[in-house]
């Protein structure tokens, strides 16, 4: 089993700005075909905001205190009827939009949701499948 290496985070020399300098190898074909489709990890700040280096820091942190807030509004919610773990993954989204491991978070929780859908599609023909057996039987 071939094991990953870790991206080496640092400055690249254009502007000061911190990047990953090497890539990280894949585990497995699955992984390099989704690598290939996702979009990279990192900050979707517009470019103005991210050539100046205390201005891109302003701007993680706004967006940190945003998503935060989100965040706390739906753990709020979560003892309540409404739509807490939607409003906490919307928090997360706004994360993502800044910070790499928010990305992480949200491909991972997608892996999930969409495993969790096909496991619900396949219980789902499984059943139809037995009701029919079971009239044909009697």
């Amino acid at each position: 089993m071939a094991h990953a290496l870790f991206r080496a985070y640092g400055y690249s020399g254009d502007g000061g700005r911190l990047r990953y300098l090497v890539d990280m190898s894949t585990e497995s074909p699955q992984s390099a075909e989704r690598a290939s489709v996702e979009k990279p990890l990192g900050s979707r700040a517009p470019r103005i905001i991210k050539q100046s280096r205390p201005l891109h820091i302003s701007w993680q942190v706004l967006i940190f205190l945003i998503g935060l807030a989100i965040v706390a509004g739906g753990i709020i919610l979560l003892p309540l009827p409404g739509p807490g773990w939607l409003v906490i993954f919307a928090g997360i989204g706004v994360w993502a939009t800044e910070f790499p491991w928010a990305q992480r978070v949200l491909r991972w929780t997608k892996q999930k949701v969409q495993a969790w859908m096909r496991w619900v599609k396949l219980r789902k023909k499984l059943r139809e499948r037995r009701r029919r057996e079971r009239r044909g039987a009697a």
